[in-house]
């Protein structure tokens, strides 16, 4: 099968791999997409390059942010010469004049292309360098090979009868057949205000080079997104607020926030990409000029901003002032986001303030409002327009007592159930005191029971030892009189283990000669035992007896 390549890319900025599942890259690094099915990391693998400046067998895998790079853009246009069917499974099969996107030419056999959306490799001998214009005229009205306005127009295709923007067939048409120049991009800082997510601001970038449109948001680490500047069909300046709208098919609006400075410096960003691609120069003002306007009116504007090549110039806004006798009657509103001011112009609002839009119809973005003693401007769509605030008031007061009664009602039951808890659980105590009380007195008897009897064993003892026992005898013939000649005395008789404590004898000691142990059982058998095999205890016995 051909090249596992989801897509190739271009690193944007510089990267340090933050564990040992990532690999580093370096702004402008070229990166082979392996997986791309999560949005924010990317498997890839990194293309590097032998000391001859040709690509290596093998560059490390691992995942990227896919935020720090983007798609990258072909190197040329190729069409087949002739037919091929795929040798390897890194080959692509390819039919004459068929269109190959060229990626990777560092071989010079062997071309790195995309073909239906396919990556492989093609013999370069089987193709060439192809250019779609290639076979059209340049006008001889105008330098170089710049198509007239008016041949853009007239040329454009007609769709089911609709209205076609004359300068958006003319910017299809020039975009392919003029350089843009330096490819010097300028970089900004901006706020961008969310359509789904009001009560907050997302931090961004936004980058503007050549004929490309550059966004990358720091809020939610997306992907960075990129235009041509001549699908750029709507712009608003106005002070610190520039809002762009993009058509095509990536089709995308913008309201960004930013400083005067910033905001103005886009502004002539644009203007300058736009004359670049030789496009006429689109006054962008606020309210903005709609990109739709007659062809007459455009190829006029062209062929002066071509005549007198200057810079296009900052128009001044535009936008009619209204007087305060024109404005209408102040109307009551309710805030229904945060909103943090920006600028000494604005004023920061929190949801639920309730306050007085003073002007609603100077900017249909940014109205300005009262909030007690302060005014300033907020984006219209944090406000919602309220009736008669003595209504409002009224529907209030309306809401406050309703949320009272189910306040009290739910305090009710809170303190009923709160009863019932407190009658439970001094039912309980009272059930412990109870069961305290029979374990005490049931110990208390035991004690007493315990020292009756102590007191009776005292009393037996003391009475067994006020009585006299008999008289021992102490003669030794009655001694031995008693006594067998044949057994051993039990008085000088003592338990003997050996070592093991395995075997044990009752048994008197006669004596130990020669390392031997002459010992006397009570059955009359006299035995002798090696002083080796006798326990510890035996020998500390024999010891004390013997003095050995």
């Amino acid at each position: 099968m051909p090249l596992e390549y989801k897509n190739i890319c271009i690193a944007l900025y510089d990267y340090s791999a933050q564990d040992s599942e990532e690999i580093s890259f370096k702004e402008d690094d070229i990166l082979y997409i392996l997986e791309n099915d999560d949005e924010e990391w990317w498997k890839a693998k990194l293309k590097i390059a032998n000391e001859e400046g040709e690509e290596g067998a093998d560059g490390p895998i691992g995942v990227v942010p896919s935020n720090y790079i983007q798609e990258a853009e072909c190197s040329a246009v190729m069409k087949a010469l002739y037919d091929y069917d795929a040798q390897t499974d890194e080959e692509l099969t390819f039919k004459e004049n068929d269109i190959l996107h060229l990626y990777d030419k560092d071989d010079p056999d062997w071309y790195l292309v995309k073909l239906n959306d396919v990556f492989g490799f093609v013999p370069a001998a089987f193709v060439e360098e192809f250019s779609p214009d290639e076979d059209e005229q340049p006008s001889e009205s105008l330098p170089g090979n710049q198509k007239s306005l008016s041949d853009a127009i007239s040329n454009a295709p007609e769709q089911n009868g609709n209205y076609v923007a004359p300068l958006q067939a003319y910017a299809r048409k020039v975009a392919h057949q003029k350089s843009s120049g330096p490819f010097e991009v300028k970089t900004w800082s901006v706020s961008e205000y969310s359509s789904d997510k009001k009560k907050k601001k997302k931090k961004g970038t936004l980058s503007i080079g050549g004929d490309k449109i550059f966004y990358a948001s720091e809020s939610d680490k997306a992907p960075v997104q990129q235009w041509n500047i001549n699908e750029l069909s709507d712009v608003k300046y106005e002070k610190k607020r520039i809002t762009i709208s993009i058509s095509g098919e990536k089709a995308a609006k913008f309201d960004f926030n930013t400083s005067k400075g910033d905001a103005e410096a886009i502004y002539n960003k644009i203007q300058e990409s736009l004359a670049r691609l030789e496009l006429p120069t689109v006054k962008l003002d606020t309210p903005s000029r709609s990109l739709t306007h007659q062809a007459q009116e455009y190829e006029e504007e062209y062929e002066e901003a071509y005549e007198e090549e200057q810079e296009p110039e900052v128009i001044e806004d535009e936008t009619e002032e209204v007087n305060e006798e024109d404005l209408p009657p102040p109307k009551f509103g309710i805030a229904l986001y945060d909103f943090e001011a920006q600028g000494d112009d604005e004023i920061t609002i929190h949801q639920g303030d309730r306050l007085w839009v003073i002007d609603d119809v100077s900017s249909k973005d940014w109205w300005t409002i009262r909030k007690g003693d302060e005014e300033g401007a907020v984006p219209s769509s944090y406000i919602e327009i309220r009736g008669d605030p003595d209504s409002d008031n009224a529907e209030e007061e309306k809401r406050l007592k309703l949320e009272e009664q189910i306040r009290i009602k739910q305090e009710e039951e809170r303190l009923k159930k709160e009863e019932e808890r407190l009658r439970k659980e001094e039912e309980r105590l009272l059930k412990e005191e109870e069961r305290r009380k029979r374990e005490e007195k049931e110990n208390e008897r035991k004690r007493r029971d315990e020292e009756k009897r102590l007191q009776e064993e005292k009393k037996q003892k003391q009475a067994l030892q006020s009585q006299t026992p008999p008289a021992l005898p102490n003669d030794e013939v009655t001694k031995k009189a008693q006594t067998p000649t044949n057994q051993p005395i039990p008085s000088k008789t003592r338990t003997w283990s050996d070592r093991t404590g395995a075997f044990k004898v009752e048994a008197q000691f006669l004596q130990y000669i020669d390392g031997k142990v002459h010992l006397h059982k009570l059955n009359g058998v006299k035995i002798s035992v090696p002083i080796e095999r006798m326990s510890k205890s035996d020998l500390t016995y024999l010891e004390g007896i013997t003095g050995e």
